[in-house]
């Protein structure tokens, strides 16, 4: 079985778990107002936030450890992964001021791979927000619904991760354990 089979099978197994946790949840009320968190919203604009910055500083590191050159990590993925910023600029002025640029070596790979499935399942919460906010108020009060979405995103992140294997690949792995983990 290819990657396409195991992602169909992750996304089967978690429909089959959402459609019964749904089932039980269907009839139960729509949570009033109480105590709120911030909106999926304002959380995915915070994550995405941090996944720009996360490309600023890997383009840093770049710039400054490899003068600019991401063949390191590009030979590993398929062609066009790595464009880094051309290093003019205001990216080249902050790589040339950053300290100890080497501590940067965590933005390959690494930071986005635990920034993924938060990315993803507040982007889903948001749309899903926008567009019913009772079905949002009922997948809220199923906690399984979000742990199957977050199992299946992981195994299917897990399995291309596995599909695109590079030298960061096994840390990588760790990553999303121990993001499910928390």
């Amino acid at each position: 079985m290819g990657v396409e089979g195991v992602v169909d099978g992750a996304v089967v197994g978690a429909v089959a778990v959402a459609l019964v946790a749904f089932r039980r949840t269907a009839e139960c009320p729509v949570p009033g107002p109480g105590r709120r968190g911030p909106s999926p919203e304002a959380a995915l604009a915070l994550v995405t936030g941090l996944i720009f910055l996360n490309q600023v500083l890997f383009t840093v590191y770049v710039l400054r450890v490899h003068d600019g050159d991401p063949s390191f990590i590009a030979r590993h993925l398929p062609p066009g992964w790595f464009e880094p910023a051309d290093g003019a600029g205001p990216l080249r002025w902050l790589a040339d001021h950053f300290p100890a640029p080497e501590l940067l070596a965590p933005s390959v790979l690494r930071v986005q791979a635990f920034l993924e499935l938060p990315f993803v399942l507040l982007a889903f919460l948001s749309v899903l927000r926008w567009l019913d906010p009772g079905l949002y108020g009922r997948v809220l009060r199923a906690p399984v619904l979000l742990w199957s979405a977050s199992v299946a995103y992981t195994w299917v992140f897990c399995v291309v991760e596995w599909d695109l294997r590079n030298p960061y690949t096994e840390d990588d792995l760790v990553v999303p354990r121990a993001r499910r983990c928390c």
